[in-house]
This record gives C-alpha cells, sequence and structure tokens, in this order.
C-alpha cells in the first residue's frame, strides 16, 4: 500500500487567481508544475484531492473536470497513463488520515509554538510580495546570488505584451533545465490569458 499525499486544491492545484466564484467555478489554470507534480508524486502515494468545495454542491465534479482537462492537455504524449493516473485519485469528501498534505493555509508544527498575533499575518504563497525569498533551493550559485526569486508573469492588454514582473532590480536569473522549460510553458499558455506565478 502506498501512504497517502492528501493535497489541497485552491493556491496549491488550481492557482486560484480570480479567487472564490462558488463551489463549482474553476476558472483559472494550474500552478506552475502542478501536472508535473501529480505524474511524479502518483508513482510513490495514492494522492487525495480534498477541499472546502470537495462537501459543497458541485465542487467535487468541477474540480474532477478541471483536473481531467489540465493533466491531458499537459500529458498529451502518454494518454493512456494519464488517464490510469487519474482514475487513481480519491476525492474524499472529509480530510483523510494522511501520511503528509500539503496546503496553502498551513504550517508545519516542529515543536516550539508560533506567536498567535504574528498568525494573523499569515499569506499563502501566491500573496506574498514578489521578490527575493531569502531561500537558495539549488544552492548559491555565485557570490552575488541572492537566492530564489518570485516572480509574476501576465498578459499586458493594454500594450499588447507578456511582462514579467520580478519585484525588485534583477541582474541575472539562473534556471536549471527543468526550469527553464516550465518557464517556457508557462509564457505560452498564459500569453493573453490570466496572471500567473512562478518561484525560482
Amino acid at each position: 500500500m502506498k501512504p497517502t499525499l492528501c493535497i489541497d486544491f485552491d493556491g496549491v492545484l488550481h492557482s486560484y487567481t480570480s479567487g472564490w466564484k462558488g463551489a463549482d467555478v474553476v476558472p483559472d489554470p494550474p500552478v506552475d508544475g502542478a501536472m508535473r507534480f501529480l505524474w511524479d508524486a502518483a508513482e510513490h502515494f495514492t494522492l487525495a484531492i480534498f477541499s472546502s468545495r470537495s462537501h459543497q454542491s458541485g465542487g467535487k465534479a468541477a474540480m474532477k473536470e478541471w483536473l481531467t482537462e489540465h493533466f491531458r492537455s499537459f500529458w498529451t504524449a502518454d494518454r493512456t497513463h494519464a488517464d490510469d493516473i487519474l482514475a487513481e485519485i480519491q476525492w474524499p469528501n472529509e480530510k483523510p488520515a494522511a501520511f503528509l498534505s500539503i496546503d496553502d493555509r498551513a504550517l508545519c508544527f516542529e515543536g516550539a509554538w508560533p506567536d498567535a498575533k504574528e498568525l494573523l499575518g499569515f499569506k499563502p504563497w501566491n500573496k506574498r510580495p514578489l521578490g527575493a525569498t531569502g531561500t537558495f533551493s539549488h544552492g548559491k550559485v555565485q557570490d552575488d546570488d541572492q537566492g530564489d526569486l518570485r516572480m509574476a508573469v501576465a498578459y499586458d492588454k493594454v500594450n499588447g505584451i507578456v511582462r514579467l514582473d520580478f519585484g525588485k532590480q534583477v541582474a541575472w536569473l539562473g534556471l536549471t533545465p527543468e526550469s527553464a522549460i516550465d518557464l517556457g510553458r508557462v509564457l505560452m499558455k498564459h500569453a493573453g490569458a490570466k496572471k500567473v506565478e512562478v518561484s525560482f
């Protein structure tokens, strides 16, 4: 038996850039890298997608339809395996007992209690300011490396251009080959569409 990985929907799989429009309305594209992650994670975990939508009328059906569309679109080269993964995903009505959960509105408890007042200022990843995150997920590349960068990609309808907002002055940007490919996909997919945020 594979351990269960419980994954939140809005802000984790669904980019949720438009905010809440109803349990059965899922208007935005996936978070960058989400479809690739599900593919890889399915090899090691039983995937359970649970959301505040799960117990609301039409919510579960809307999430399934959205995921099927985007997962098949991303993995068109191996549609059969994509459908096998989709068929194995669980959609519980209540949060399952899981080995691990991925949620954009949760803290990992490390044994020390946080300051209750500070929790009021919590912001999910996609609401935090753009710019340096203070982390080095691939190590420090060179002396002037300032760490991972949160940036936004959007289509500027007024000027007819795709805009990359780095949130700060940037001298250079280093990407792994996979991240470069993912950024290319984001640029191609979201040109003329809604804003999406990515981190490198």
